[in-house]
Order: structure tokens, then sequence, then C-alpha cells
């Protein structure tokens, strides 16, 4: 097998689709919205989505328009493709061998069908940390790095893998550096959120980070005195004597 694009497709949430892929000879993905044959932009389904999810956010409309326009628009017969189930921890490898078709009634949530020729399957163990790394995405739709494609394609052919002949301590220098890379890309992400929570969010935050802390928190509600709400702190102390402060943020 040789190809020059590959695609991961996630069998839904906890791989719950993968035998159902494998049985029928398909990858699936899709909305609730109907057909798309006839939509060729991403703005085009970026309408219908909206239409039919009006309290689906911006972001989340982008995301999803652009998944389904690579599936059916982007997606080509030839191109190779993988689902992955976490429970075995093994990836099947396959090949696209149809266009994007319609069809309800095979996966009702998923109506979006490729058919595909399943030639074989691959343990994560069996991958460089890499292409683990590139793999382990959480989108349901995305084209694989070259490396990562060339890496899954020498594993399905039976080939050593390049990673056993990698030096142990190199490996683990690289594996630290991506648990490093994801921890640094979480604390931003967490950072962003918090910034975008308004006065109520914030308090309710506040509050449960003190209940952690082993504080007892109450928020009264807001008032013409504190229009922002004051928040009363129990802490209980080690001879369970409740000593209340109240503190105003």
């Amino acid at each position: 097998m040789a190809v020059q694009k590959m695609w991961m497709v996630r069998a839904e949430t906890g791989g719950r689709l993968f035998d159902q892929f494998k049985e029928d000879g398909i990858v699936a993905l899709g909305l609730p919205i109907g057909s798309i044959e006839k939509l060729t932009t991403r703005q085009e389904i970026s309408a219908l989505i909206h239409t039919h999810m009006p309290s689906w956010s911006t972001g989340k409309v982008s995301i999803w328009a652009g998944m389904l326009h690579r599936f059916q628009n982007e997606i080509s017969v030839g191109d190779g493709v993988v689902t992955y189930n976490p429970a075995s921890r093994r990836y099947a490898v396959g090949q696209i061998i149809s266009d994007c078709e319609f069809n309800p009634i095979l996966i009702p949530e998923d109506p979006l069908v490729r058919k595909v020729k399943w030639l074989g399957e691959v343990a994560r163990d069996d991958l460089l940390v890499a292409t683990k790394n590139s793999l382990g995405a959480i989108s349901t739709l995305f084209k694989l790095p070259v490396e990562a494609l060339e890496d899954v394609e020498r594993a399905l052919s039976g080939k050593q893998l390049a990673e056993k002949l990698v030096d142990v301590d190199e490996q683990a220098s690289e594996e630290e550096e991506i648990l490093k890379d994801i921890e640094s890309k979480s604390i931003e992400f967490i950072k962003d959120r918090v910034n975008r929570l308004d006065w109520e969010e914030m308090q309710e935050l506040v509050a449960g980070l003190l209940r952690a802390m082993g504080y007892k928190t109450r928020i009264s509600p807001a008032g013409p005195i504190n229009p922002k709400g004051t928040k009363t702190i129990y802490t209980i102390s080690m001879l369970n004597i409740p000593i209340c402060r109240t503190v105003s943020i």
C-alpha cells in the first residue's frame, strides 16, 4: 500500500462503531442535517448546520463544517484511511474505494459514508512516539502528516519499526518533550477559558477552588449593598469549630 494521503476517521466516542466500520467496509461521518451533496463550500455547509443547530457556537459550527467539507469534497478514492479501537489499542488501516454517499439508514447519526477496503490492523505499540502523538489528536477527522503515514505503512507491511532501533534514552526524551508540550498547551487553554468567564462564572470558579482546598463556601445573592454578591467562607478547624469570615470580591 503506497498512498499520497491518509486520513483518520474516528469511529465515534470510545470507538463504538469500530466493528461496524470493519464489518460493513465503510467509514462514516455526519450530522442530522440532511444531505450536503450539492454543497461545495464550507460557508454553505456552515449555513445549513446553523439552521439545524441554532444553539451551537460559531466555533463549533466552523469545526463541523470543515470536517464535513473534507469528508465529502477533499478525501479522494485511493486515499488511505485509519480508524481506532481504544479497547484493543489497534488501528484498522484501509483504502477509500468510493465517493461520498448519503445513507441515513446505515448509521443514522453518521449519514455520510465512504466505502473502504480494509487491508489490516496495526497495534498502537508498534508505532513511533511521534506517530502516536499525531494519531492522538481529538478531532473526528484529520489528515495524517507524511511521517505518520509512512510509519503506518511500515507497520502494516510488517517491517521492523524504526522506534525499535532508536536508543531508549532518546525515545524517553522524545516522550518527555511531547508531554511538556501538551502540558504547556493545556495551561494556556485553561487560561484562555478563565479569561472568558463573566463575573458570575468567575465567582463560581473561586468558590469551587476554595471547596477543593477544604473550605465550605456559600455565595449570597447579589443585593443593593453589594451588586456583585458577597462570598461567605466557613473554614472548619481541626476541632470542627467553624470560623466564619466574609470575603467580598
